[in-house]
């Protein structure tokens, strides 16, 4: 699986079209227009039936009968254009020869208009003159929304409209006519400057689509690629998991068999430093069985396979406990382990599993310090209980303190120091935190010491 890193820088580099793409923006704005301007004809053709009626009695029938032919027989070919187009289904390549052919109709159909517009015009009535005008700028107000996706499109289609009319008005040069012609020039630029907006706001939205057709198509190849890789990895925890589980009984028997053995070496009479030998055996094996624990506590727990039995408990029974447990340990290192916790304070949680949190803090602190005072207090928190496991020692640097809760992460760097743990106490910590529901915040200074906040509930949520 690649990086998802590299995989974002190339969803970003593939935002920038290439030259197909655009070719194919292209395409899809060709599609658009003809879907635009396929129902043109329908609608527009019939108009010259109402246009020679109106001219009836001021214009030769004959010349408004081939006006009106004309007219329909190029708006059929532009039918029979647009059932051509999409009988071919014509891809990128092919597209100038298909927008050629469509611009020619353009020029015919709308030709008939303007020119046959002039034709007709009864240059004796000048009122039916402004109503054939009128009705080709409201012909080419049309043709705007019509072509806006194609601005050669539109500008062919206004000036077959409009200039013949504009040119016939500037020369009959009566002042009427001179407005006219102006008034329509006027409005002639206005459309054509105007379908230069149009027609880079539907180009720019095309180009939008199409980067985001991209991104999301990306998005979700990376998004297999992202689940697969889970997969896999929730498959090689559960390999894991099962290892350990079955490593479990074949690892514990041995070191047991090793520990009974040191037991009984250890109670004969042993001369010179044989004694220390046996003891340091003793202690080896004891760290072993603990780390072997500590593996076998992670894995369950990442496993997702330990159980909560959330109970009802009193918790100064439980502390009592393990004070009275460390208390050797933290005597042998000056260490002054005080307990503050109420007689009445009853949780809500799993006795067991919690037990091990305050366990592993307890011990962590008695690990790492010496000569200053470690105190454990329960106080009430409204909806839970407040327990604070504070100690005065040597604390954690600000920058390592996000790396105590790390797998096989120690503070010391050297073997002296070490306390013969492979740094998994905060990391099975965490986990049963989170198991349990529960809210654990640490506090430390440098020099000064280390507070551990676990916040338990005192009622069933």
């Amino acid at each position: 699986m690649q990086d998802p890193v590299d995989q974002t820088g190339k969803l970003v580099a593939e935002s920038v079209l290439s030259t197909d793409s655009e070719q194919l923006i292209k395409l899809r704005k060709f599609d658009l227009l003809i879907s635009q301007s396929s129902p043109t004809p329908y609608l527009s053709a019939p108009m010259a039936f109402p246009v020679s009626y109106l001219l009836w009695d001021a214009q030769s029938h004959l010349v408004l009968g081939i006006w009106v032919g004309l007219v329909i027989a190029t708006g059929i070919l532009r039918l029979y254009f647009f059932k051509a187009y999409r009988k071919a289904n014509p891809g990128p390549e092919q597209l100038p020869r298909w927008e050629f052919i469509y611009r020619l109709t353009i020029f015919v159909y709308f030709g008939s208009w303007g020119v046959g517009g002039l034709w007709i015009m009864p240059q004796s009535t000048p009122i039916l003159s402004l109503v054939v005008l009128f009705f080709l700028m409201g012909l080419s107000a049309s043709a705007i929304s019509v072509f806006s996706a194609d601005r050669v499109s539109l500008i062919i289609a206004l000036f077959s409209l409009l200039l013949p009319t504009i040119v016939w008005f500037a020369k009959l040069g009566d002042p009427m006519s001179v407005v006219c012609a102006v008034a329509s020039a006027l409005f002639l630029f206005s459309a054509i400057r105007s379908s230069g907006v149009f027609d880079a706001t539907i180009t720019e939205n095309l180009r939008l689509t199409e980067r985001l057709a991209r991104a999301r198509d990306r998005a979700e190849e990376m998004t297999e690629q992202v689940s697969s890789a889970l997969l896999d990895a929730q498959e090689a925890n559960e390999a894991k998991t099962r290892f350990f589980a079955a490593a479990n009984h074949d690892l514990k028997q041995p070191i047991q068999a090793l520990r009974v053995m040191s037991t009984v070496l250890g109670n004969r009479t042993l001369e010179g430093g044989s004694a220390e030998i046996v003891g340091s055996i003793q202690s080896s094996i004891n760290t072993l069985s603990d780390q072997l624990d500590g593996f076998l506590e992670i894995s369950k727990l990442d496993a997702g396979v330990t159980p909560v039995h959330a109970e009802y408990f009193l918790l100064d029974p439980l502390l009592t406990a393990l004070k009275f447990e460390y208390s050797p340990l933290a005597a042998a290192k000056s260490i002054t382990l005080a307990l503050d916790c109420p007689v009445n304070v009853r949780v809500y949680t799993d006795h067991v599993l919690l037990e091990r949190i305050i366990r592993n803090l307890i011990g962590n602190a008695l690990a790492h310090n010496t000569d200053c005072e470690l105190r454990v207090t329960a106080e009430d928190a409204q909806e839970s209980y407040k327990l604070t496991i504070a100690d005065t020692g040597k604390g954690i640097p600000t920058d390592k303190q996000k790396l105590i809760f790390e797998e096989f992460y120690q503070l010391e760097d050297t073997e002296m120091e070490r306390h013969g743990g492979l740094g998994l106490g905060l990391s099975i910590v965490q986990r049963l935190e989170a198991l349990l529901g529960l809210n654990l915040n640490m506090t430390s200074v440098e020099n000064e010491g280390t507070s551990f906040h676990l916040w338990i509930p005192r009622s069933a949520s």
